[in-house]
Parts: structure tokens; sequence; C-alpha cells
């Protein structure tokens, strides 16, 4: 029986890593892959979930930070940009509301004064 992050084909007695983006139980004939918004383990035994302001397509290996300007719930398979009149928080995990007297387009990264 293969522990846990490898896996051994039906009728094959040799266990194997599996590949990076993957993972698998103890004692499993294949590897799986993990869901949108998750990633293998360091151990690849089982799936953690992607921390906000970060974000993994489905088959990913490592979890990304989401790029300037936009953010993402934990879990998210995408960054998302705020809609206007917000901006993405510090850690990039959700967007806050521009204070009164100033704006925001969708994309940006701070608020600004109105003119």
């Amino acid at each position: 029986i293969c522990e846990a992050g490898r896996f051994a084909a039906p009728g094959d007695n040799k266990c194997s890593v599996c590949p990076a983006g993957k993972y698998a139980r103890m004692g499993s004939s294949q590897c799986l892959t993990c869901g949108p918004g998750e990633v293998p383990d360091d151990s690849q035994s089982e799936c953690r979930t992607c921390a906000a302001g970060h974000f993994a397509a489905l088959g990913a290996a490592n979890c990304s930070a989401c790029r300037a300007g936009t953010f993402a719930l934990a879990g998210s398979p995408r960054c998302s940009v705020c809609r206007g009149g917000r901006v993405p928080l510090e850690d990039q995990s959700n967007c806050e509301i521009c204070d009164a007297g100033k704006f925001a387009a969708p994309g940006d990264v701070t608020c600004s004064d109105c003119p």
C-alpha cells in the first residue's frame, strides 16, 4: 500500500510520487486533481484552500497572489476587479468603499480625491 502523496497503478508494485498539482490519499491507485481555489498540501496527501488574496485555477500546483488592483476571497479560482467606488484592501482579501469625497474606477489601487 502506498503512503499518502504516492500512488500505484493497478498491477504495479511500485509507488510513484504524484505529479505537481495532484494529490493521493494513502492506498490510492491514481492521483487526483484539487478543485478550483485549492492546491495539494506539501505532502500531496490532500487539498488545501488558497488564502484570501490568492487564487488557483483547476489543477494548479501553487496558490498565486492577485495582481495589483484585484482581490480574491479564500478558495477563489481567479482574482476579480473591485467595482467602481471601491478598491482592494491591502491584503487583497476583499474590497473597501472609498471615503466620501473620493472615487475609484474599476481596477484602481487607491481612491482619489474628487475633482
